[in-house]
């Protein structure tokens, strides 16, 4: 992997946990819709009515008997069934990609010290100035360090990361 590639799905990290946490809500909202649609769809169900007329051969199949069939199978008795249930499928695809991006920058972040764990979240995940990141630093480590100190160690954090994948 690359370092832009890296730099890029670190600075893209708080972004996908909050797109992901939206999808989930998403997810769950289409997938309780999909299933009123669903109920709303097998209430109307209806036995066939005998009434003694002769039909024409070859003609109206049984559509309670397919209906029956789809909503067995799994299968979509609506149109609108179907595009929620297309939407679900993409927004899952979305979810998975997005779960993998996150795990992999929080392996990262796991696998870094602290010094360099400080400077990346700062500068990569929270887009902090460097002036901001050395105050932190200084804060939290006692150590006053130049911003091009600070650079170059985010940098060797960059490089270590994108030459583990």
């Amino acid at each position: 992997m690359t370092e832009d590639k890296v730099r890029d799905l670190l600075s893209r990290y708080s972004a996908n946990k909050g797109r992901a946490a939206r999808l989930e809500a998403e997810i769950g909202k289409l997938e309780a819709e999909a299933k009123q649609l669903r109920a709303m769809e097998a209430d109307t169900l209806k036995a066939t009515t005998l009434d003694g007329m002769p039909r024409r051969k070859g003609g109206k199949s049984d559509p309670t008997g397919r209906k029956g069939t789809q909503l067995a199978d799994g299968e979509a008795l609506s149109k609108e069934e179907a595009r929620i249930t297309a939407k679900i499928s993409a927004n899952r695809a979305d979810l998975s990609q997005l779960r993998l991006d996150i795990s992999l920058v929080e392996g990262w972040l796991g696998a870094l010290m602290d010094r360099e764990r400080l400077i990346i979240r700062q500068q990569l995940v929270q887009k902090r100035s460097w002036r901001e990141t050395a105050a932190e630093y200084a804060r939290a480590f006692g150590d006053e360090m130049s911003e091009d100190t600070l650079r170059r160690m985010r940098d060797r954090a960059v490089a270590f990361i994108a030459a583990q994948m």
